[in-house]
């Protein structure tokens, strides 16, 4: 008995080493760190730790900018509701955006946030792989991207709300995929953006289950769709309400599959 006890016991321990360590960030001082900045860029954060980001508002000033990630990363908030009802709330001061994902942070996962954001909100760069946005409620509040991905792989964004802010569908943008290969969207909705899905050449990647809701651009000859595609992309089972002008337009020369 005392020896399957110390079998699990090493299996558990092995199990958490695997996982990595869990550093708690909390803007009132109850964590490790009061930023997410100062976590992320410690020393003693490696690749595979978990960032919890306690309730609170959270603001990125001039003095901070965005937060770049160069490892894998579990960075987690305590939900997007609101703060008062215990959620985290990242606040873009600058407008530099919000997080920026290089090429060695492959693995990494966002999740958890409400994010009002004036630049990019979140940055995938060149190289990338297999990163997971989910479960966020991201307000895109500049001509910027609510997501941007370029030259990345094997990417997941799923179950995440994304609106427009103040500015609406005359300047704000959703997704982002710049020439990505096998990424997924899912299980998302997007509201109010001039465009909400923008590939201009991605392959492989599939938009699946997804509501798009007032979005779309319409002013005298400027004529912006909901959702732009030209790549080989799989479009299927979405919802599209309430578009301004065109819902779908596919520029992808018959490679992209639009159904359901």
């Amino acid at each position: 008995m005392k020896k399957i006890g110390l079998i699990l016991l090493c299996l558990i321990c092995s199990f958490v080493v695997a996982l990595g360590k869990v550093i708690v960030v909390d803007v009132a001082g109850g964590g490790q760190y009061s930023s997410i900045h100062a976590a992320v860029s410690a020393g003693t954060t490696v690749a595979g730790d978990s960032i919890l980001v306690m309730s609170g508002e959270y603001y990125f000033t001039s003095q901070l900018g965005k937060v770049t990630v160069s490892k894998k990363l579990f960075i987690i908030g305590s939900g997007y509701t609101t703060v008062t009802n215990g959620g985290t709330k990242l606040i873009d001061v600058k407008g530099d955006g919000l997080f920026e994902l290089d090429g060695a942070s492959d693995g990494t996962h966002i999740s958890g946030f409400r994010m009002d954001s004036k630049g990019n909100a979140i940055t995938v760069l060149a190289n990338a792989r297999q990163i997971v946005i989910e479960n966020n409620f991201i307000i895109q509040r500049t001509d910027k991207y609510a997501v941007s991905i370029t030259s990345s792989q094997n990417d997941t964004i799923r179950s995440n709300i994304f609106c427009a802010g103040t500015d609406g569908r005359e300047n704000c943008f959703g997704v982002y995929l710049n020439t990505a290969t096998n990424e997924l969207v899912c299980n998302n909705l997007f509201a109010g953006f001039k465009y909400a899905y923008y590939d201009p050449g991605s392959t492989n990647s599939k938009v699946l289950n997804n509501i798009f809701l007032h979005n779309g651009y319409y002013y005298y000859y400027n004529h912006y769709a909901g959702v732009q595609l030209a790549g080989s992309s799989t479009f299927s089972s979405n919802v599209i309400m309430n578009t301004s002008h065109y819902d779908v337009t596919d520029g992808s020369s018959g490679s992209a599959t639009i159904t359901y």
